[in-house]
């Protein structure tokens, strides 16, 4: 553990500036244990402002946390965002809010393009949707309550076809029934991934006994 861990919250007016931020901090030398890029709602969970966010932790001697935090402030302010310090109990906020609601998305794309494909969420899906990613990973989780079964099965399609041309995919980690049996959870595979998969199990099932359809391409 850290001797010291400081978490800040910085808040932008829209998610390509929240985005331009991270990009710029990443060119640093600013060592973060987590970056993880927010939507409105998240934001407000989390103990920030209601706009497009990024929390910053970093844990280390305390004079390396005030020396790389100084770097944070700056790129934040140049980049028109407000800082403030987070909650002691932010990152259990943020797991709270990554695990509400009856529709829940994991999307993973390219870091360079989290903060279009979390806006993309948003306009699929509303403003009232959480939306938190790993910036440095691409990983996005989307949360959102009280979507009918149309409305959720068009978003997610909708978010497949938009990060499909990198490479993206969308899963669905938590839905109603009525939905899953709508919507592949897992969505398209490609096509050499698939026949690496069932080669696997082939071998280590050819009986085809251990859960048969619950894995990807109904393996």
């Amino acid at each position: 553990m850290p001797a010291v861990e400081e978490t800040r919250l910085a808040g932008f007016a829209t998610a390509e500036a929240a985005g331009g931020f991270v990009a710029a901090l990443l060119d640093t030398s600013v060592q973060c244990s987590r970056l993880e890029l927010l939507s409105p709602a998240a934001s407000t969970a989390c103990g920030g402002a209601e706009a497009w966010s990024v929390a910053i932790a970093i844990g280390s001697v305390a004079e390396a946390v005030r020396a790389q935090m100084s770097v944070v402030d700056a790129l934040v302010a140049r980049g028109s965002g407000q800082t403030r310090p987070a909650p002691a109990d932010v990152w259990s906020r943020y797991g709270a809010a990554m695990t509400a609601g009856d529709l829940g998305l994991r999307v993973g794309t390219l870091p360079s393009e989290v903060s279009r494909a979390a806006r993309e969420a948003i306009a699929t899906l509303g403003a009232a949707a959480a939306v938190g990613a790993c910036a440095t990973a691409g990983v996005l989780d989307v949360r959102a309550s009280g979507v009918g079964v149309a409305e959720a099965e068009a978003a997610i399609r909708r978010l497949r076809a938009s990060v499909a041309p990198t490479g993206g995919s969308v899963v669905i980690q938590a839905a109603p029934r009525a939905l899953r049996e709508r919507v592949d959870p897992w969505g398209p595979i490609e096509p050499g991934a698939l026949a690496l998969m069932t080669a696997v199990k082939r071998q280590f099932d050819p009986a085809g006994v251990l859960n048969p359809g619950r894995f990807v391409g109904g393996l």
